[in-house]
């Protein structure tokens, strides 16, 4: 069993506290014996996988299996081609020299930004609309689901997206994926740009995207992991969780 999760800022990686105002994974009721597969930062937002068997952990964390995972890093300033190419050949970090990656500046039809406003946001595990007892969701806080226009500033479309990485239209959905209001939200400066990048990477070193951005001269606002392998996060809610089906397992490996 896989389990796909999207973890909020804020939220530990693992099913204990460590002592810090962060929460743990033990309060979301997922299902019994399942542990995170890999991690993601208390301050990172996404994807995060589950599952109750081993073997899913060497196959998507050992190097030698080079998985693809995606991120989106919301940057300071907008980035330059030149300055993207750096990422792609890989910087140092730490004393040792990322791995080759893609890196691109999103543009229309990748993302949808979400907005406050009143509505009741369904939470914790969903299928097919309904909660695991086959029930209606359970009501919680409110939030908004309103789209907004992209907030790309000084008119960036994006840069052409490398060979092979798919589009909203062609990730398995026509629908560009939704990004949900953070809580609490970033420091916005109206003297400094910022504007969304994706990479994608085959490696998953500590805080490494933040340190490749900061790098090149890019400061990380917020950070978001929307795919591993072939499965992505799509319109899974913050909070939310949902057991996956076989097929989508199957493209979790992919």
């Amino acid at each position: 069993m896989i389990v796909a999760f999207h973890k909020p800022f804020g939220v530990l990686s693992q099913f204990t506290g460590d002592g810090s105002p962060n929460r743990a994974l033990a309060g979301f009721g997922f299902p019994k014996n399942v542990y995170a597969i890999g991690r993601l930062d208390a301050d990172s937002e996404g994807l995060l996988l589950l599952s109750d068997e081993a073997r899913w952990n060497e196959r998507l964390l050992h190097p030698r299996h080079a998985h693809e995972r995606e991120y989106w890093a919301q940057v300071e300033r907008i980035p330059t081609r030149e300055a993207l190419d750096r990422l792609q050949r890989g910087v140092m970090i730490q004393e040792r020299k990322t791995l080759p990656c893609r890196a691109w500046v999103l543009g229309p039809g990748d993302y949808l930004e979400m907005r406050e406003e009143s509505r009741l946001e369904t939470t914790g595990a969903l299928k097919h609309g309904l909660d695991m007892a086959g029930q209606t969701p359970a009501l919680g806080r409110p939030q908004t689901e309103t789209t907004i226009a992209l907030r790309q500033p000084g008119g960036v479309s994006g840069w052409p997206r490398p060979a092979g990485l798919e589009t909203g239209a062609t990730r398995g959905s026509n629908q560009p994926l939704k990004i949900y209001p953070r809580t609490p939200p970033i420091r916005y400066r109206k003297s400094v740009p910022e504007c969304w990048i994706g990479l994608e990477l085959v490696e998953g070193k500590n805080r490494q995207v933040r340190r490749m951005t900061a790098a090149i001269g890019h400061p990380t606002l917020r950070l978001v992991r929307v795919r591993i392998g072939n499965f992505w996060l799509r319109d899974l809610a913050p909070g939310q969780w949902r057991i996956l089906t076989p097929e989508e397992t199957g493209l979790v490996g992919g």
